[in-house]
């Protein structure tokens, strides 16, 4: 994996955006963490809110 996978990950996560408003999900803080293991990468992230319908 390119050394600098992890940033250019964070790089393209700041282009996607909640649907429900105009700030990417780096901006809005919602993503906390990239780890790197072998030739994958683990994102954690949060949601907006405890009723996000994303979490069914």
């Amino acid at each position: 994996m390119n050394p600098n996978a992890l940033e250019n990950i964070w790089v393209a996560l700041s282009d996607v955006h909640d649907p429900e408003f105009p700030m990417s999900l780096v901006d809005m803080g919602l993503v906390y963490g990239l780890s790197r293991e072998n030739d994958r990468v683990r994102v954690k992230l949060t949601f907006t809110a405890m009723g996000c319908p994303a979490m069914e």
